[in-house]
């Protein structure tokens, strides 16, 4: 099974296999592309991001679903807790997208000042071979610890 490895400039990367079945009937996960949706700030210091994951329009059709395993990487490797709640399975047709609220905190005080330079995702899918995504960090510093939190998956791009 070939693996390709696709960069998109200061954008997303994403580790795909090739679409159908693998070697002897493997089945492949879907051709997912992630990418950041619109950043909002509420209350104060509290950012929201959803991350968004788009089944590319020559993929074949996956289902995902639980929470997103999501680590920001930078001079060490914060793994992200995930939010309470229940999570959906989401059916994705070649170019239709499930997303994940991502929500931290930016530190108050210089002490605590960590900026990741990336963001590592792997989603969970019926298919034997997970995503693994990766984006570069554009959003600054993340306080590591409480208030820093990914959501469910949930049907489309909100």
């Amino acid at each position: 099974m070939s693996k390709r490895l696709v960069l998109l400039t200061g954008c997303a990367v994403a580790i795909l296999w090739g679409a159908g079945s693998g070697g002897a009937g493997i089945p492949v996960p879907c051709g997912l592309i992630l990418k950041y949706g619109v950043r909002s700030e509420k209350p104060p210091a509290h950012f929201h991001v959803d991350l968004v994951f788009l089944n590319s329009p020559g993929g074949t059709s996956c289902r995902v679903s639980g929470f997103p395993d999501v680590k920001l990487i930078g001079t060490t490797v914060y793994g992200v807790r995930r939010q309470s709640g229940r999570s959906q399975t989401v059916n994705l047709r070649p170019g239709q997208s499930a997303h994940a609220l991502l929500t931290w905190v930016s530190p108050s005080s210089r002490s605590d000042r960590w900026v990741p330079a990336a963001l590592r995702v792997l989603v969970p899918s019926n298919r034997q071979l997970s995503s693994v995504l990766v984006v570069h960090w554009r959003y600054g510093p993340v306080l590591r610890g409480r208030g820093t939190y990914v959501g469910p998956l949930r049907p489309g791009s909100h």
